[in-house]
């Protein structure tokens, strides 16, 4: 025998011998894992209920206050209507005001449509233009008899707008020289 036959079976001899001692390996991990299943499916199974458990309470604590919020949303929204559509009157019968009525059809159209949107129980006595009570005075308008109402505290005033300067310059009158050039 050669001693390339000779390294060609040591090499066979080894393979097997590794192939034999892999299919154990895996066997062994194969029952390594099984067990390690076993164990952790009661934990699993513990750990999702306990989970199931947690969040179900959480649910049943959370209905009755999203439906505490739901309601003191829709009293709040309920209130803040008549109050809204009294702002957007006395807005638009200034507008009307400080455009000299040159837009009162406009503006009374869409404080009108504004307010009854806002509060469809409006009656348009706060309708730009108009010299009602209404109109005149700021605060909110009762919702409720029984409530009492509290004044609004009066508005912040706006500073003016700083005048922007023109985007072009303006052209030179007729009075005006041009600059003389210089050259030398």
């Amino acid at each position: 025998m050669t001693n390339q036959d000779k390294s060609a079976e040591k090499s066979g001899q080894l393979a097997s011998k590794a192939a034999h001692l892999g299919g154990q390996a895996k066997d062994k991990a194969t029952e390594v894992a099984g067990g390690m299943v076993d164990r952790a499916k009661p934990l699993a199974g513990q750990a999702k209920d306990k989970a199931t458990e947690v969040a179900g309470g959480m649910v049943d604590r959370a209905k009755p206050l999203a439906g505490q919020a739901k309601d003191k949303a829709t009293e709040l929204a309920h209130k803040a209507g008549p109050i809204a559509a009294h702002g957007v009157g006395v807005t638009a019968q200034k507008l009307d005001e400080l455009t000299k009525g040159r837009y009162h059809d406009q503006i009374n159209s869409v404080s009108t449509k504004l307010e009854h949107l806002l509060d469809p129980s409006h009656n348009g006595a706060t309708q730009a233009g108009s010299q009602t009570a209404d109109a005149q005075a700021p605060g909110p308008v009762p919702t409720d008899a029984a409530e009492p109402t509290t004044p609004m505290p009066p508005a912040t005033p706006v500073p003016p707008a700083t005048p922007m300067p023109p985007t072009t310059p303006m052209p030179p009158t007729s009075t005006e020289k041009p600059a003389p050039s210089q050259e030398n």
